[in-house]
């Protein structure tokens, strides 16, 4: 009867272990399990490519192998306390040296786990050679960036924002980057701007290489301003899509300016057809630009382009009985 039931957990240990094995093997993720010496008893492919080593040489090293000198007090003493139950830090970033002599910069996670029958060290490894890279080229374009007066923004290709400079945040009322960071571009965009944004800005920056255009930019408090966007394509070393650079400059002022002078030419133009009077105004170099009929119903308008001396000669005359407006 014991030797049935000990029959029993034993398959179902491997069978345990078998379905552990299928899950971890495509990982994109490094999993190693080390023994109480910390020896490797089980690695999967992806921890092997990280390191550089084959799978049966990682079976024959420890953890230290590929440990700098300078890290080996820190990672014994977590090692001792996480073994003895106290509570470790269990996320923790780390280098890894790689067969070739080359640092990896990995993030680990670490847990115990039953393995054969015994508690072990598990540790999940994730390579940020890629991120670390990523930080290192934004780093570069803030730097740059930084020193622009206008708003900036840096996205990745899906549109999450990788860095804001001083401008941007002054412009959108954010009192700093944290709110922001990781967040999407549309994030200052209104229902009419991300329209905009989706159906005519990305596709064209993705076949130009360059957008320049007015959007409505929309601010932490939600209301929204007019803006002029020179959005750019950075490339990587490969010559593929990488981020998204965008400037914004507030056009507010000049917006308003053009409301004025319409404003203003729309009244000026009411006034000049309501007026009984001639109302001189010439164009550009003196030439008449419009004329408006007086109380005479002449219509025609055979005076513009004219001089505007032959224009009051005219009048002088009473050959016409147009008036004008520049």
């Amino acid at each position: 009867m014991k030797s049935t039931k000990s029959k029993n957990e034993s398959d179902a240990l491997r069978e345990s272990e078998q379905n552990f094995r299928d899950l971890v093997e495509n990982l994109q993720d490094g999993v190693v399990i080390a023994d109480e010496n910390a020896r490797h008893i089980y690695v999967n492919p992806k921890f092997s490519e990280i390191t550089g080593y084959t799978r049966d040489e990682l079976l024959n090293m420890t953890g230290w192998d590929f440990t700098r000198p300078e890290d080996y007090a820190n990672l014994k003493q977590k090692m001792k306390e996480r073994m003895a139950g106290k509570p470790v830090r269990t996320h923790y970033d780390r280098i890894i040296v790689r067969k070739d002599g080359t640092e990896v910069p990995v993030e680990m996670s670490t847990t115990i786990t039953t393995w054969q029958g015994k508690k072990r060290p598990m540790a999940v490894v994730h390579d940020l050679t890629k991120r670390k890279r990523a930080e290192e080229e934004i780093l570069k374009l803030s730097k740059v960036v930084e020193t622009t007066p206008e708003a900036a923004v840096i996205t990745d290709m899906h549109g999450n924002i990788e860095y804001v400079n001083q401008g941007l945040l002054i412009l959108s009322g954010f009192e700093d980057d944290s709110l922001i960071i990781g967040k999407s571009i549309f994030l200052f965009s209104s229902e009419k701007g991300a329209k905009q944004l989706q159906e005519k800005i990305i596709p064209t920056i993705l076949s130009e290489g360059k957008w320049r255009g007015e959007v409505p930019v929309k601010r932490k408090d939600s209301s929204l301003f007019p803006a002029e966007m020179i959005c750019s394509l950075i490339l990587d070393e490969e010559s593929s899509p990488k981020y998204l650079l965008s400037q914004y400059h507030d056009i507010t002022k000049r917006k308003e300016t053009e409301e004025a002078l319409k404003e203003s030419e729309k009244k000026y133009r009411l006034l000049a057809e309501n007026s009984l009077d001639v109302i001189p105004g010439p164009g550009f170099n003196g030439i008449c630009c419009h004329l408006f009929r007086q109380c005479s119903g002449d219509h025609d308008k055979r005076n513009i382009g004219e001089s505007t001396p032959s224009i009051f000669q005219c009048f002088k005359t009473g050959i016409t009985g147009k008036r004008h407006i520049a």
